[in-house]
């Protein structure tokens, strides 16, 4: 009827108007009252014999169903009725026997779906609707970083002669074409915005020369 607070040569309880409640509606005989005063060996208070009395009130609306299940859908069958012990709506009933039940709507092919539910809370297999538990939740789509890139194109040019190289170079600085030019590595590198100015500068430059441009694969 109460939680233990303090053990020792003095043990000391906290009622529980749960408890007290819970122990009247299972064992209706019990005398919380008759039972405290014994064991203080004095009367009790008024007050606390007034609170046990509304507490004990509260035992009349519980009803403890032992060995029992709970039928979970439309019933209007004869199989499923023969089962039903107290019914409570239209989709709800105590059944007896719940795993003989199961058995009988299994071989009528009924396709029932029994469910163990543990003895602190009810619970409901993923993708199965229940009034009595919520199902497992779906995963939520994990939320990703957004991460913005910027991309270049440029276009290299790669000359296999030095005196041509810089030929070219002086053209594209007559045009005033300002580009990255490498005497080291022979190339002439641009962007796409520059393209138009660069290729007017190839005119000029296959004037004296006869150009040919392979595309490489890198």
């Amino acid at each position: 009827m109460g939680d233990l607070v303090q053990p020792g040569i003095v043990t000391l309880f906290r009622l529980s108007k749960t408890k007290v409640a819970a122990t009247l509606a299972a064992k209706p005989e019990a005398d919380p009252v008759g039972t405290l005063e014994e064991l203080s060996g004095r009367p009790l208070p008024a007050n606390v014999r007034q609170e046990l009395d509304v507490w004990a009130g509260h035992s009349e609306k519980f009803i403890l169903y032992e060995g029992f299940g709970v039928l979970e859908g439309p019933r209007g069958t004869a199989t499923a009725d023969r089962f039903v012990a107290e019914p409570i709506s239209t989709q709800l009933a105590l059944v007896r026997t719940a795993k003989e039940l199961y058995q009988q709507l299994e071989a009528s092919e009924q396709v029932p779906l029994l469910i163990r539910h543990t003895a602190t809370a009810l619970a409901a297999p993923a993708n199965v609707k229940s009034a009595l538990a919520p199902g497992v939740p779906p995963r939520r789509a994990s939320v990703k970083t957004a991460v913005r890139l910027k991309r270049s194109v440029r276009t290299t040019l790669w000359f296999t002669d030095a005196a041509a190289h810089a030929e070219f170079s002086r053209i594209l600085l007559d045009a005033k074409c300002v580009v990255a030019t490498d005497q080291r590595a022979l190339t002439v590198s641009y962007p796409r915005n520059a393209e138009p100015l660069v290729k007017e500068c190839l005119k000029r430059f296959g004037q004296e020369h006869r150009v040919e441009v392979e595309d490489l694969e890198t």
